[in-house]
């Protein structure tokens, strides 16, 4: 991770896998950067196939790549985390745009993907997200 990797798909379904069995996502979820992957997201719906359950929706947020690097620098600054360097972060992106579209065609496919603008403060991308959900 430290390199900019992700963990492993086997590894992440795992965990994602053991958490959607607890009595408390019995009733719902969200996932939060899961699936990240074409993989992931045949998996989860496998997943959820065999526990008799479905995906409302996957939600997407669409943020200009120049944004996001300066999110991450200034996340850096603030933070200082380790695998926030430079080289790190870029070679994240890379990664992230090379697997993304794939997954978002997978959902598109579905009818459950659901695009919101990422970029501006916090509430009002909180509130297209909301609205997009509805929809």
């Amino acid at each position: 991770m430290t390199g900019g990797n992700l963990v492993g798909d086997d590894a992440v379904v795992d965990v994602v896998k053991t958490r959607l069995a607890r009595a408390d996502a019995q009733a719902g979820f969200i996932l939060d950067g899961f699936p990240r992957n074409a993989a992931q997201a045949e998996a989860l719906d496998e997943l959820l196939d065999e526990q008799g359950r479905h995906l409302d929706a996957a939600v997407v947020l669409d943020v200009p790549r120049q944004v996001l690097l300066e999110r991450i620098a200034h996340r850096a600054g603030d933070e200082g985390r380790e695998d926030d360097d430079p080289q790190t972060w870029q070679h994240r992106l890379v990664v992230y745009e090379s697997e993304v579209g794939p997954l978002l065609d997978h959902y598109e496919r579905a009818g459950k993907l659901r695009r919101v603008d990422g970029d501006g403060a916090v509430d009002d991308v909180h509130a297209r997200a909301l609205r997009a959900l509805d929809a």
